[in-house]
Order: structure tokens, then sequence, then C-alpha cells
């Protein structure tokens, strides 16, 4: 059982490296990226966070 833990967890990294590797080099995933972190939603937390930590009241 562990060691079928163990091949999904290796076949789940190694996709994620292939899909990083692809992506890394074109446009359309520099762009798909940049929409990711500037969502508003996500821009938001990330300025709540940053402000959580800079107060000391974060993680």
């Amino acid at each position: 059982m562990s060691g079928l833990a163990v091949l999904g967890v290796t076949a789940r990294q190694t996709a994620s490296g292939l899909r990083s590797e692809q992506m890394g080099g074109s446009p359309v995933g520099f762009l798909l990226r940049a929409e990711r972190h500037l969502k508003p939603s996500t821009l938001v937390r990330r300025i709540g966070r940053t402000a959580h930590r800079a107060f000391g009241t974060g993680i």
C-alpha cells in the first residue's frame, strides 16, 4: 500500500515538473501565470497576508 502511495506522489511530481517546463518558455504560460497571480481575490489575499505579517498577527 505504501509503495502505491510513493508511486502516486512520484508520478504527480513528474507530471507537475513536465507541465512547468512546457509552460515556462511559452508566452501563453507567462500570461496564464500572470493572470493567476493578479486575480483580485488572489491579490487581496496576498496583501492581507503581507499586512498580517507586518503587524505580527499572521503566520
